[in-house]
């Protein structure tokens, strides 16, 4: 297999971009950082990446300064990983993404007869379809700003991925539910994603014995 070139000193910004993101891995692990999955067991359950590529991928986008380990266990000690000031300003590029393949990426009725995922716009209420300004109210749209609703086929593709597995409680809330508030970016202490599923479809598939976490 020929050797990938390094872009890493390019002066062509899309090619600096590509260095980081042009990974399938790097993708998917960011997409799940923003839907608020922090955890490397639930990451690598979800992404269906395995541990060694998912582990190997976390350093990389920690290295970049994209995403930073945070301790939530002393005793094993355990980190989770999130999303920096740089990190959130890559809304934009998997948001674009999303929307190319809303309009590109599916056959006609493949979705069930409307989008993969639908936006709401927190603010106001409004389907924004593709857009990124709010339809309904004029305003441009950002990192926190929207909440998810999958599609059909989508949340059955996220129900048979998640494997029955439920995440830990967080102190004081109900069994089995953790990330799943819509909060806005920097909204408190819980989540960071910004398109959350309804009911945590798809938090993270998979036990951690199946799924051994690097820390």
């Amino acid at each position: 297999m020929p050797k990938r070139a390094d872009l890493s000193d390019t002066f062509c910004p899309v090619g600096r971009s590509a260095e980081i993101l042009g990974d399938r891995a790097v993708l998917l692990i960011l997409r799940d950082l923003f839907f608020g999955r922090r955890r490397f067991e639930a990451i690598a359950a979800n992404t269906g990446l395995g541990p060694q590529l998912v582990s190997a991928r976390l350093k990389l986008l920690v290295h970049e300064g994209v995403v930073e380990r945070h301790v939530y266990q002393d005793r094993p000690l355990r980190h989770e990983y999130r999303l920096t000031a740089k990190g959130k300003d890559l809304f934009d590029v998997l948001y674009a993404m999303r929307n190319w393949a809303e309009r590109w990426a599916y056959a006609p009725g493949e979705t069930g007869g409307g989008p993969a995922m639908r936006y709401i716009h927190r603010a106001c209420g409004a389907d924004v379809g593709t857009a990124v300004v709010c339809p309904g109210c004029g305003e441009a749209l950002h990192y926190g700003d929207l909440k998810g609703e999958p599609s059909a086929p989508l949340q059955a593709e996220q129900a048979a991925r998640s494997g029955g597995w439920k995440p830990p409680p967080p102190p004081g809330g109900p069994p089995g539910v953790r990330n799943c508030s819509p909060l806005s970016a920097g909204g408190g202490g819980g989540s960071e994603q910004f398109m959350p599923f309804p009911a945590c479809i798809a938090a993270g598939a998979g036990s951690a014995a199946r799924r051994p976490s690097p820390d």
